[in-house]
This record gives structure tokens, sequence and C-alpha cells, in this order.
């Protein structure tokens, strides 16, 4: 369609011109003519649902219209073979050309596994540098890397990965910070971020939270809208959507298309979207269509003429039907449609002419069934018609795997007679002629105004630790309900060793505790942290691999809201059950033993930390976790005495956690310690905490300080596995 003129220069309204790069994107409500809406609108569609009214403002360079345009592309990955010796590559897409054009709307479509996703991804950029990507994709004519595809196009994944806790403006706001230049104020930012609720029909959920299947937010269509409007605070040149109506009602569905129309439309924007069975309603609404089969184009033109281009193949579409539904009974899944021997493949889903097509197995006849003694006299009989029935059987198993064989090669012959009915048709040499032509043709270049921006580790850092701490203050399991275990097992520890005695039984008392303290002090902070961390990865995956922001600003800024509570919660359990247990009151004693407790909350952080990083799957990191947890705890000291320790197991003693910090526990209360034994009880003479100490195999292993300075590096290193770890599993999702 023919663009609408834009003002440009000293006589664009100033008001846009001092609200930063591009905002005159979403200055004016926008208007749909009447001409530009299919008739057979969805019955219930109100004006209100409309985009907004009054053609937009554009301004200079900020108008950049980008033509996307790719040729020979064959995008192999390596998979893992079927059989010894087999192909160990597959490849998704084959030899793939075409091209996208700006102020159009374009549908993808095809079967599932037909590589609509892939396309979309290797266009943007999302692919993995591992695999191997053959021919070129040019913007307004000039190659561009992967890198600086990204930049200048949005992308909205299939799945709407949102942090939960997050109202619809804080996302949109977090967006629009990260985002948007850093020579635009915070408030020209948000200003943004309205202006495209606004246009996206979100203004009325801006403070309803996101939600998830635990607290109730914002519904699909609206969740599926603020992924779209993530993308959009930055005004993207060319905007790829995978699966744009997926788990949507028609309705929600028609809206986020008719958006989308009215953004390609009346800002110049090349708008891409994969899509499954849409209604007609929703069809209508694009304007060119590319169809994929087995990871190859077999039409790629305007909406309305692909009805009869298959038509003039032969796959005539019945009076009133929905053409995408047309398009994948007819012409994608039904060999019948293409001239198959019916005969020799009768329908298997009655006589609706839909579906694969493969033989009824014949009738197999029944087994003769034995009753008493009357049956005895026939089993020479039954023998036979059993031996027959067998053969009978295995001859119907035979023909039916030969004729599935031969429907799927006949599906195959027939998708390749479609791939090669596009490649000599008219409209694909049209096509070649102009994407010769084009790559001949002088570069228009690339705006730099049409990249996203990168913000600095500086703002980085803050607007990730705010988002941090709303989450923990909303999500009650993340602080609150810590803060009410940290009481509860405090108060349950006192009880149950309640006021020590200063005898040999309340030696075994106070070993007892330290050890049990240490355990709680790893393992609470181990599963929480795992948790946690496990429950967001999703999120930060999503948001890295878009390049929302770096892992250092990610991982420092997570692990400074999480160091608070991993202070406060130690100090507190150490205030109750410390002069609950009657350990040695004084100040210095009572000071160690809450050091030890802080810094074994912490090394349980880090190490739970470290195990989400390594695995990708929550449930996987929490099934292996004790794996890691048990041979710490086995060689803490405890359990072992450390001078008995078989050789071959000694070295796990110095990595443990628990060790230092049981160590460093019963350093601080034995030393020093007298012990009054009774007289029924067998002590040696002036048994004291240093004999204790000795008994235990701990006299030699340094004193407090030292023990908590080892486990104060290990925290530290720890947190450097954890941020390897993290880096080496999302390193691919920015190559």
């Amino acid at each position: 369609m023919a663009s609408r003129p834009t003002a440009v220069g000293p006589n664009a309204p100033s008001e846009d011109r001092n609200a930063g790069p591009g905002s005159s994107f979403f200055k004016a409500r926008l208007d749909v003519p009447t001409s530009e809406v299919p008739p057979d609108l969805p019955h219930g569609v109100a004006p209100a649902d409309e985009p907004p009214t009054k053609p937009p403002v554009l301004e200079g360079p900020d108008i950049t219209r980008l033509q996307i345009l790719f040729q020979n592309l064959t995008y192999t990955v390596q998979v893992k073979p079927a059989k010894k010796g087999g192909d160990t590559s597959k490849s998704i897409l084959k030899d793939v050309s075409g091209v996208f054009e700006p102020a159009r709307l374009t549908a993808v479509m095809g079967a599932s596994g037909s590589g609509k996703t892939t396309l979309l991804n290797v266009l943007a950029g999302f692919y993995k540098a591992q695999d191997k990507l053959t021919g070129d994709v040019l913007v307004n004519g000039k190659a561009v890397t992967k890198e600086k595809m990204r930049r200048i196009s949005g992308f909205v994944h299939q799945e709407d990965v949102i942090l939960h806790t997050m109202t619809v403006r804080e996302a949109l706001e977090f967006a629009a910070a990260l985002k948007l230049p850093s020579s635009m104020t915070a408030a020209q930012k948000s200003q943004r971020a309205m202006e495209v609720a606004q246009l996206l029909n979100l203004h009325k959920s801006l403070d309803s939270v996101v939600g998830s299947s635990m607290i109730k937010g914002i519904s699909g269509g609206e969740k599926r809208r603020l992924s779209l409007g993530m993308e959009m605070v930055t005004e993207p040149a060319v905007l790829f959507l995978d699966e744009s109506s997926s788990g949507l009602d028609s309705f929600t569905a028609f809206k986020v298309v008719h958006i989308l129309r009215s953004v390609a439309h009346l800002h110049g924007r090349t708008v891409v979207c994969s899509i499954h069975q849409p209604s007609s309603e929703v069809f209508h609404l694009f304007d060119d269509l590319v169809v994929l089969a087995a990871g190859q184009i077999i039409y790629l033109g305007q909406v309305q003429d692909m009805v009869g281009y298959f038509g003039a193949l032969g796959y005539h579409c019945p009076n009133y039907t929905n053409p995408a539904d047309y398009l994948f009974m007819e012409v994608l899944n039904a060999p019948a449609a293409a001239g198959d021997d019916t005969e020799a493949a009768p329908q298997a889903d009655g006589a609706n002419g839909h579906g694969h097509h493969l033989p009824r197995l014949p009738h197999l006849p029944s087994l003769p069934h034995r009753h008493g003694h009357a049956a005895a006299g026939h089993d020479a009989e039954a023998g036979k018609h059993a031996a027959e029935a067998e053969a009978e059987a295995e001859a119907a198993a035979k023909a039916a795997l030969s004729a599935a064989e031969a429907a799927h090669a006949a599906e195959e012959q027939r998708i390749a007679s479609l791939i090669a009915a596009w490649d000599g048709s008219p409209q694909a040499a049209a096509l070649h002629r102009s994407l010769t032509s084009r790559r001949a043709a002088e570069a228009a270049g690339i705006s730099k105004l049409a990249e996203s921006a990168v913000a600095p580790f500086w703002l980085q850092a803050p607007l990730l630790a705010r988002r941090a701490l709303l989450n923990a203050w909303r999500n009650p399991l993340v602080f609150r309900g810590k803060l009410a275990q940290t009481v509860f097992l405090s108060l349950v520890v006192g009880l149950i060793y309640l006021q020590v005695s200063d005898d040999l039984a309340g030696v075994q008392d106070r070993q007892g505790s330290l050890f049990f303290l240490v355990v709680e002090g790893l393992f609470g902070s181990v599963m929480g942290i795992l948790t946690v961390f496990g429950s967001e990865k999703p999120v930060f995956q999503r948001e890295f691999g878009t390049r929302l922001y770096g892992l250092p600003a990610y991982f420092i800024s997570r692990w400074l809201v999480e160091l608070p509570s991993h202070i406060i919660l130690p100090v507190l359990f150490s205030c109750i059950c410390y002069f609950m247990i009657g350990y040695q009151a004084t100040a210095a004693h009572f000071g160690w033993f809450a050091l030890t407790m802080v810094l074994m909350d912490n090394s349980g952080a880090a190490l739970g930390i470290f195990v989400s990083c390594l695995f990708n799957d929550l449930s996987v990191a929490l099934s292996v976790m004790p794996m890691f947890l048990l041979p710490l705890m086995v060689f803490s000291g405890f359990f072992v005495n450390s001078d008995t320790i078989p050789p071959y197991f000694t070295w796990i003693q110095y990595i443990s956690p628990m060790r230092y910090g049981y160590i460093a526990l019963a350093k601080n209360e034995f030393a020093g310690l007298q012990i009054n034994c009774s007289p029924d009880e067998s002590c040696p003479p002036g048994y004291n905490g240093a004999m204790v100490l000795a008994n235990m195999g701990f006299s030699d292993k340094g004193s407090v300080g030292q023990n908590l300075g080892i486990l104060f590096a290990m925290v530290w290193a720890l947190l450097l596995l954890a941020y390897v770890a993290l880096w080496l599993a999302v390193r691919r999702l920015v190559k």
C-alpha cells in the first residue's frame, strides 16, 4: 500500500523533536482506514478495541524502512544419528530465498516441522554458532552480521516469559529503561512505555501483575501484547513474531494481528509473523504470505493470490472455506488431494478427505476359546487355527507397514512436486530476477537510530537490583517465608537442646547441636536459593539472549540483593537459639558463633547458585543436590574423625564448608570450657574442652579465625564457579 506523508525537518512539531529519538512513533493514535480492514471482521469488535486514531508524524532518519532480503539460505544442525553410521546433520532450511518488504505484514505458514520458527530465528540472528548457515541475508541491499540484525530488530518468542511479580507498567518501563538510548531522560523513557501501553490497549491493566499459575494476573492476550510491547519500546524497524496468536482465542488473536497490521502500514515497519492455522478474519489481515514445506518455500506472494496459485496446481478451495484451513488440510496435509491412489490407501478418517491416508488393518480371526474338558479334544485343531491366525496377523502387519511406507514416500513425493512447481513457476522466476537486481543495486544502508541501544553497566545493575527487591517483597516465599522458617527452626533447636549441662552428657549435646546448626545453616540456604534462582533462570535466559542486559550486571546485582537476607537471618537465628541452648555467654563467643552462621549461610547460598547454574532444569538441580551435599556432610568431622579418613577420600574434607564451619564452632565453644563430670561419669582427671577437641581431632586444625577465613574464601570461590558455569550455559545465546 502507499505510504503516508511524513513530517520532516524544521516543520515537524517541536514537541516531537524534544521528546527523544523516534518519539513520534507512538505520539499520535493510529487510524486504520476502512479500506485496510477486511469486511469480515469478527462479531463484537468495538471501535474501542481498535488501535488509536490520527496519522502518526514520523521524523527524518527515524523512519528508515528496512527491506529484508534472503537468498539461498541453508541451515544445518547437528543431530544424534538414529542408527550407527547414520547422518549426524540435518538440514532444517534448504536453499530458501525471498524478501520481506517494509510497510507490509507478512505471514509465515507451514506444517509443524516445516522450518517456520527456524527461518525467523535465522533472519533475526538467533541461532547457534556451531550450526552451519550458508546463504546471504541483506538489509536494504547490505550484508549484516547476526549481532547487527539483533540490534535493528525485535523478536517476540512464542512463549511469554516475563517475571510474574512485575506489573505491566513496571515491565514496560524496565524494557524502555534498558533498551532506549541514554540520551533520553528517565521521564521520556517512561512516557515512551506509556505510549506503547496505549497503542496496545494495555493502559487499563498497567498496575496489574503479570501473574503465574499460582498468582492471578493479566489474561493470555494481555500477556502476549505485553511481550510485544517490550520489544516495541525501541521502535524496531523490523519485528519478528513466532506464533503471534498461539494460545489466544480468535477474538484476541484478531486484535493482536490487527495492531501488528497497523504498526506495519502506518509506521513503515517490516513485520513478519509465523502463524498456525489462523481464522479467516486474521488470515485476511496479512498482506504477504510465505508457505514452507520440508524446509523449502512452496509459495511466496500476496495473500489473495494464494488460493489461485494452488488451485492451478489442482488443489481447489471449496466455497465458504477458510483459506488457511484449505492450505493446511488440502495442500500441506492431504496426499489424496494431489491425486494419490486412494484405492491403495483408503481414508483413515471416513469420507472427509483430510489427513494422512493409511490402509486399515484386515479383520483378524479370533483365537478359539477353551471351555473346560470339552476343549481338550480340539487342541490340534485349535493349534492349527492359532498358527493360521498368527500368520495372517504377521502378513497384515507387513502389509500395513508397507502401506505406511508407501504413503510416506507418496507424501514426500507430493511435497517435492509442490517445491518443484514453485521453483519452476513464473512467480519464483520473477522473484529471482528481483533478488538479483536488488543485490546489484546500491545499498541504502541502515540508520544508526534504527538500532536499539545497550545500557551501560551502571544503569543495568540498579534496575536489576530494584526489580529483584520488588520480586522478593511480592513473593512471600522469598523473604517472609524464610523469616518465618528461621524463627521456627531456631525455637525448635533451642527447645531440643534447652540449657545444656556442663557435664559429659552436655559435651555430647554440644557436639550434636553444633553439627546440627552447621547442617541447617548450609542446607536451608542451599535449597532456598536453588529454588529462587532456578525459577528465575528462564526469565534471565530470555532477557540475556535478547541482550537486554549483561551477565556481570545480572549476577552482581542479584547477589547483592540476596546478601542482606543471608546476613540478617543467620544473625536472628543465632540470637534466638544461642542463649536458649546455653553456650558460653560472652560477647566474643557469641560474635564468633554468629559470624560462623553467617558464613555457613552464605556458603550454602553460593553452592546453591553454583548448582542451579550447572543445570538448566530446576527439577534436575534439586535431584542432584543431595549428591553434592552428602559427601560434604559425611566428611565434615562429625561422623568420621578426620585423622582416620581413607586416603582416597581425604581430599573431600578440604572442599567441605561444613568441615570448616564445624571446626570453628567447636573451637569457639569448647576452648576454655570447664567440664564438671558427675560421680557416675567416667572422666579422666582434669577433663576440659581442650581434651574434647583433641578427641574430635580438631586440636591442630587451626584457630577459629583461620577456619572462618577459609570459609570466607570458599564463598567467593563458589560464586566465581557459579559465574563461570552461568557464562558457559548462556554464551551460546549471544553467539
